[in-house]
């Protein structure tokens, strides 16, 4: 199969998971579960950005701690997580999210049934939208807005000066809620 090779620009997922990792790693908390999209190739990268930071600090983890979801399946993986974490004593309070909008429904999920443990949740995730902010956990920052700006200026650049656009990939900083 061919494919084109064409410039493009983007967030570095597989980095942005890794530091959302690395950021409880830090803490000595190893315990981490992930929650991913399957169904998309964003989701995919996260998860290797999130094996990725177990791999380079020589900590393993458990399978069972990578819980994974398609579109249509969210809500009810994320109703099975919430019955672990309320159910089991030894499941882990420690996620790194595959965005804002999954980590504040679990957070939720959590707290609705159980006002101690909700509390006891410690959630990383990514955008840094203000879902992020209402819920208190630490996110890493996806610049979605100024990546299309960044677009556009290239593509302007290069009609007006005939130059080829670059790849450009960026990372995200986690912001530490």
């Amino acid at each position: 199969m061919r494919t084109l090779d064409l410039p493009y620009i983007a967030m570095d997922d597989r980095k942005a998971a890794q530091k959302a990792t690395e950021f409880w790693l830090k803490q000595g908390i190893t315990n981490i579960g992930l929650i991913t999209k399957i169904d998309d190739l964003q989701g995919k990268l996260r998860m290797k950005g999130f094996i990725k930071a177990f791999e380079e600090k020589g900590v393993s983890f458990s399978k069972e701690a990578i819980h994974t979801y398609t579109t249509e399946t969210l809500d009810a993986a994320l109703a099975n997580i919430a019955n672990q974490i309320i159910n089991d004593e030894t499941t882990t309070r420690t996620f790194v999210c595959y965005n804002d909008k999954v980590a504040l429904k679990l957070q939720q999920l959590v707290e609705s049934k159980s006002l101690i443990l909700g509390s006891k949740l410690q959630l990383s995730s990514h955008d840094n939208s203000i879902l992020s902010v209402v819920g208190g956990f630490s996110s890493v920052q996806h610049i979605k807005d100024e990546l299309g700006r960044i677009a556009a200026n290239k593509i302007i650049e290069s009609i007006e000066k005939n130059k080829a656009i670059e790849t450009e990939i960026f990372t995200g900083e986690l912001i530490e809620r």
